[in-house]
């Protein structure tokens, strides 16, 4: 399912959502489908050639218009990016959704990502 699923409406309200920040992903779809939810591919890369601040700050709009459209009792969220993570995760105790993480080794093994695994590790 693309954002613009999400932005048309066509997530059932309270389902379970799976948030992939990538422009599409196998695995994610594989555990959506496994698990009976929906899934959006938000997409830090859609934004290209912006720099990766922008583009996180518009992958953070567009998952909180989603989260919101949808409220989701779950939302599963692949990781890495950590920006995503504080996104869920306050939407999330807003609303009282839980989350679950789908830590892919980026989190633990990637140089690129090093200096985020202890808050990842804490917010999970």
């Amino acid at each position: 399912m693309s954002r613009q699923a999400c932005e048309d409406g066509r997530v059932p309200p309270g389902s379970a959502l799976f948030v992939s920040w990538t422009p599409e992903h196998g695995r994610s779809s594989g555990i959506a489908r496994a698990l009976g939810a929906e899934e959006i591919f938000v997409g830090a890369a859609n934004y290209r050639p912006a720099s990766a601040a922008v583009r996180y700050v518009a992958s953070a709009v567009t998952t909180w218009r989603c989260l919101e459209r949808s409220r989701p009792s779950t939302v599963l969220l692949m990781l890495p990016p950590l920006p995503a993570a504080l996104v869920v995760m306050t939407w999330a105790w807003r609303r009282n959704a839980r989350v679950v993480f789908d830590a892919h080794t980026g989190v633990f093994n990637d140089p690129k990502w090093r200096w985020a695994r202890p808050l990842t590790l804490l917010l999970a």
